[in-house]
């Protein structure tokens, strides 16, 4: 019987031990790839601790300062500071759930109505948009379509939006703002229609940030794989203040690698299924 006790116990050590192995080789590899570790563990019971007969959920979209798991339902999120369930995250107080999400703020909701996903001077959290609102008409014509899941501004001065669709293609939209006599009006930009499509990777792309120029705007892939934009001159770029970074779109082999012990990415944070967080530190 102790001899049993002996091997379970060997077992176990080894077990940790190669997980802590493991662990301390993406820790490596994102703070190469330009990601800064955070000391501060993250707990989350939802999308960490599974129970006996229970299943985790999964992240379809976090933003900073919501996660919005597949079935639409929404969580606070703060990783520096703990709520008062001493936790990283609690369930919103909001009666909808998520079917479509707008610039990280407005949400379209199974009910087909508008809510704000963060309050302002104007309007309280999880509180419905209605035809009161000026943006109304914007809102409605960005996100109105049942295939639509993400929308993000993509040129605030052509007002061109990327639109992230069902069936796994990003669109490019162009606004043409109306007046109180004419509504606004949506067509697909002329110059790309089209500027990520799902044939192009071999598969669909189910998440994406923009960010402009900037290693925080990614394409993310079904398979877990990302496209990031990335620093062609990197070393240069990052070391003098007078050279500009030059960006392509390239897969970051370590988001991708490693993309099994990923819970969350946003572009500028990286959650991992180890209770650590990582913040992105470069160009």
């Amino acid at each position: 019987m102790k001899k049993n006790y002996f091997y379970k116990g060997i077992f176990v050590f080894l077990l940790l031990f190669l997980c802590s192995g493991c662990n301390g080789d993406i820790t490596r590899s994102l703070r190469h790839d330009g990601f800064t570790y955070n000391a501060n563990s993250v707990k989350c019971t939802p999308f960490f601790t599974k129970k006996k007969g229970d299943t985790l959920e999964k992240i379809q979209f976090y933003t900073g300062s919501h996660i919005i798991n597949t079935d639409g339902k929404i969580y606070e999120v703060s990783l520096s500071n703990k709520f008062s369930n001493d936790e990283n995250c609690k369930e919103a107080q909001a009666f909808f759930s998520v079917k479509a999400i707008l610039n990280n703020t407005i949400v379209k909701a199974f009910d087909n109505k508008y809510y704000s996903l963060v309050g302002d001077s104007k309007k309280s959290a999880y509180t419905v948009i209605d035809s009161s609102d000026s943006n109304y008409p914007i809102y409605d014509l960005l996100l109105k379509g049942a295939d639509v899941l993400k929308v993000m501004l993509k040129d605030g001065e052509n007002n061109i939006y990327y639109s992230l669709n069902v069936d796994g293609n990003i669109y490019a939209y162009k606004v043409t703002k109306g007046d109180k006599d004419n509504p606004p009006t949506m067509t697909l930009d002329s110059v790309t229609p089209i500027p990520f499509h799902q044939s192009d990777y071999g598969e669909r792309i189910v998440d994406f940030n923009y960010s402009g120029d900037s290693p925080a705007t990614y394409i993310k892939l079904e398979s877990g794989k990302v496209i990031r934009l990335t620093a062609e001159n990197y070393k240069d770029c990052t070391k003098y203040i007078d050279i500009a970074c030059q960006y392509s779109y390239q897969e970051d082999k370590v988001l991708t690698k490693y993309s099994d012990h990923i819970l969350a990415y946003n572009g500028s944070t990286v959650v991992t299924d180890y209770h650590k967080y990582f913040t992105l530190s470069s160009k």
